[in-house]
């Protein structure tokens, strides 16, 4: 009789403690939300890389000319067209001497970006820009510039105009 109260003692503990475990149970509740764009428009660079690192044109000693420089863009509007333009001129400013500046042309696809809104050309028609299209972006010197020695920099900002109706 003796294991008998001996085991009901060990069942009951055996309980409360399951009991007590019970008791200390948390919950944490929280609410989602999504919104998920039915159009889908971007123009990005292939390379991540490229728009966050300067991009060197390298001088060509043999032609003595500047090399161009180039990426791919990603670009897509299931809405409608991609145009694009320039914020300003595309430049390389001499350090020293802005006469020895060396204008740049900017080409993504086939067409040469002007600048302003009013120069903006199209990149992607309405009809093809459905699917996610790559892009090629030419950096060039314009014409035949006189190269001068010396340091240059420039940015380029392009601007992008998705038509959504």
């Amino acid at each position: 009789m003796k294991v008998y109260y001996k085991s009901l003692i060990a069942s009951l503990v055996a309980v409360s403690s399951l009991a007590v475990a019970v008791d200390k149970q948390q919950e944490l509740t929280f609410e989602l939300e999504a919104t998920i764009p039915s159009e889908r428009s971007y123009v990005k660079f292939s390379d991540p890389g490229f728009g966050s690192t300067k991009q060197e044109m390298v001088w060509d000693e043999d032609a003595y000319i500047l090399n161009n420089v180039s990426t791919n863009l990603q670009a897509r509007n299931t809405e409608g067209k991609i145009s694009a333009h320039l914020l300003s001129a595309a430049v390389l400013e001499h350090e020293d001497t802005p006469a020895n500046n060396i204008p740049l042309t900017i080409r993504v696809g086939s067409t040469d970006l002007g600048v302003g809104p009013t120069m903006a050309a199209e990149i992607l028609t309405a009809a093809n820009a459905a699917d996610e299209k790559t892009l090629p972006l030419v950096v060039s010197p314009t014409g035949t510039p006189t190269y001068e020695g010396g340091n240059y920099t420039g940015e380029v900002t392009m601007v992008f105009d998705h038509e959504i109706p």
